[in-house]
């Protein structure tokens, strides 16, 4: 009797358990609102709304302002579509890999999916207020291009930010992760602080997301 109950309830267990994680969002959808500091002077602001699908593996940005246009992302392209016509169309390199869209539905955002790239981890530090430090190398077959070590910061399990350098270390860009909120039980990042260090100084890009929907 006893091993009948044992067997019910793990069959039980079992059959909510499959249906808990087959739970999976394939489509996420926001308001975007897009700061940018180019320089002392220049400075610029876009809004509009952003849909990824993870089926078709695209991003959709459709603006509304300063001009209301529309950019698509797909593993291959990006194209900018104006009044309903193409405006020009250029081959990419695999950017939508790393869509924090992209990252956030596969549930790899915590790691920046670096778990499944061509990079290894060579250390792991702790430091103070619970921030762990990975450092990442990339392989041979991608450091000819350049690509030097990448550093994430996470605590409490998120993603809090991630640094990036090139073969000389010289740190190239990094981004800041901030104000997740919690989408049905998973966290996503209402804030990503981008700052990109060129040879005229650095240049800032300020992210916010509202209004999210997972579908």
């Amino acid at each position: 009797m006893k091993r009948i109950i044992f067997i019910q309830t793990l069959i039980i267990f079992l059959f909510f358990s499959n249906i808990l994680f087959s739970q999976q969002y394939y489509k996420f959808k926001c308001d975007i609102t897009i700061k940018e500091k180019i320089s002392e002077k220049q400075f610029s602001l876009s809004k509009g709304k952003i849909e990824y699908n993870k089926y078709t593996n695209r991003t959709v940005l459709k603006f509304t302002f300063p001009v209301k246009e529309t950019w698509i992302l797909s593993k291959d392209s990006l194209t900018r579509i104006i009044n309903g016509k193409l405006d020009y169309q250029i081959q990419t390199a695999p950017l939508h890999k790393y869509s924090v869209f992209r990252l956030f539905l596969k549930g790899t955002l915590k790691n920046y999916g670096l778990k499944e790239s061509l990079y290894k981890i060579i250390e792991i530090e702790e430091k103070d207020n619970n921030l762990i430090y990975t450092t990442w190398k990339p392989e041979k077959e991608i450091e000819k291009f350049d690509f030097g070590k990448v550093v994430l910061a996470q605590k409490d399990n998120k993603l809090n930010g991630i640094a990036f350098y090139d073969k000389t270390e010289k740190l190239i860009s990094k981004q800041i992760f901030k104000d997740y909120v919690n989408l049905k039980g998973l966290y996503f990042p209402s804030k990503i602080i981008q700052i990109t260090y060129t040879q005229n100084g650095e240049e800032y890009k300020i992210t916010e997301f509202k209004n999210i929907v997972l579908e």
